[in-house]
């Protein structure tokens, strides 16, 4: 069993796009526009997001992209005015994160790994 997509059911499918292009690199593989549908590939994982048009109030739904350097992910994203909700916590589990909010109030995380390769490399 292969995980392919996760689908977001959202207000506008168009600006979303956007964001995740803005955010993920997303680009459009399938455009639906009659059902109010796109399917987006993320470079670098098999998984498609696919965004539905609907009621899209905001759900549990927590989506984690892994950066090489989250500071130049934030501040690539924050020239683009797209601002962390919260930045920089390092989890005791070893990575740093930065938590942002899509366009329909979804909660995105970008992190990187700050100790994992220590331990990877005969560290604790």
């Amino acid at each position: 069993m292969t995980l392919h997509m996760i689908e977001l059911t959202v207000a506008d499918v168009r600006v979303t796009a956007a964001w995740y292009g803005a955010v993920a690199g997303a680009t459009v593989e399938l455009d639906d526009e009659a059902r109010g549908f796109l399917l987006l590939a993320i470079s670098g994982t098999p998984v498609k997001l696919a965004l539905k048009q609907g009621d899209a109030e905001a759900s549990g739904t927590l989506l984690h992209f892994q950066v090489q350097d989250l500071s130049a992910a934030v501040q690539r994203l924050t020239a683009l005015g797209i601002h962390p909700t919260d930045a920089g916590k390092v989890n005791d589990e070893g990575y740093r994160r930065a938590r942002y909010a899509d366009p329909n109030g979804r909660g995105i995380v970008l992190f990187e790994w700050v100790e994992r390769q220590s331990k990877a490399s005969g560290g604790a």
